[in-house]
């Protein structure tokens, strides 16, 4: 869903470089949690939290931009 609100509010016209769990940032949990399996339930909470705050966050910028 994160990537799909990025690349959906490009596709409308809106550059949506807003978030605070980009790419870069859920690879890094990721792979901390693949590396020490102890820390992987919390890493998957991580992104499950960063994920859908950046989603909506991107939501809310693009109706922003959209209705101006």
């Amino acid at each position: 869903v994160t990537s799909y609100s990025k690349s959906r509010a490009e596709a409308l016209g809106v550059d949506c470089h807003v978030g605070i769990f980009e790419r870069a940032e859920r690879i890094l949990v990721f792979l901390v949690g693949s590396l020490f399996f102890f820390l992987m339930p919390l890493a998957l909470w991580v992104l499950f939290i960063g994920t859908n705050a950046t989603a909506i966050q991107r939501i809310l910028y693009t109706q922003k931009k959209l209705s101006e």
